[in-house]
């Protein structure tokens, strides 16, 4: 399967909202999001503000939807993010049957 590439309208967007939206579709609340950025969460909410008034949308959910079908994000970013956490966590302990 061919990936896609972010359309020209990905800059209009800048990097930080870029990987907010990513983490916003990997389902992370605001708070999660300023940790894993090391920013304050006044700062999230900014640029999630900024993000909605560009896309002129007034929902979580409809602004990752805008950003997927426009191409500012790709599933494909959201599902790389998840695999690159995945492999970074622990492995389960195996059971051990007697």
């Amino acid at each position: 399967m061919e990936r896609r590439k972010p359309k020209a309208n990905s800059g209009l967007i800048s990097s930080r909202e870029r990987r907010i939206l990513i983490l916003l579709a990997e389902g992370y609340p605001n708070g999660e999001i300023a940790r894993r950025l090391a920013i304050p969460l006044k700062g999230v909410r900014e640029h999630l503000e900024r993000l909605r008034h560009k896309s002129k949308t007034t929902s979580v959910t409809t602004l990752i939807s805008f950003a997927l079908n426009t191409g500012l994000i790709s599933c494909y970013e959201v599902l790389e993010s998840r695999f690159a956490k995945a492999k970074r966590s622990k492995p389960p302990v195996p059971l051990h049957t007697s």
